[in-house]
């Protein structure tokens, strides 16, 4: 499975920089994830990309996508995963997208199942482990309906 990165990868005049500040991920035209931050080490070639000093197979799809800053990239389901951890490890913010993976971003759970759901289109609400565990802990308290 391959998925879909629009990476805010260049400058105002539309030239690709050495860096990106934010990323979506795309599916079916929509973003299911938004992240922004300070600047990670990036550049691009034919048939690859190169983030934080890992390079990765990729292939730019559209420059100039949406407006002049971004480019949007279809990379391997893994390396995408590993492009958001890597997002997360710069403590970049997420500021919008399909709430069990923002909140799994947020709450520094996994994110290959969250990435995988969001691209299916599931919506299910679903517990992140820190939701997880505070229902639990009001359960062993025996408040049980106290967290949702």
């Amino acid at each position: 499975m391959n998925v879909d990165l629009l990476l805010a990868c260049n400058d105002e005049n539309g030239e690709q920089e050495d860096a990106i500040r934010a990323l979506q991920v795309w599916h079916e035209g929509e973003s299911v994830l938004e992240l922004e931050g300070d600047a990670i080490d990036f550049s691009a070639m034919s048939d690859y990309i190169r983030v934080d000093g890992v390079t990765f197979p990729a292939r730019c799809l559209q420059t100039w996508a949406g407006n002049w800053c971004w480019d949007l990239f279809r990379v391997p389901f893994d390396n995408a995963v590993w492009v958001l951890d890597c997002a997360r490890k710069n403590k970049w913010d997420a500021v919008g997208g399909a709430p069990f993976l923002f909140s799994s971003y947020n709450d520094g759970d996994p994110l290959a199942e969250p990435l995988r759901l969001a691209l299916a289109g599931d919506e299910t609400p679903r517990r992140t482990r820190k939701q997880e565990t505070a229902a639990l802990a009001a359960w062993d308290a025996g408040e049980p309906g106290r967290v949702a």
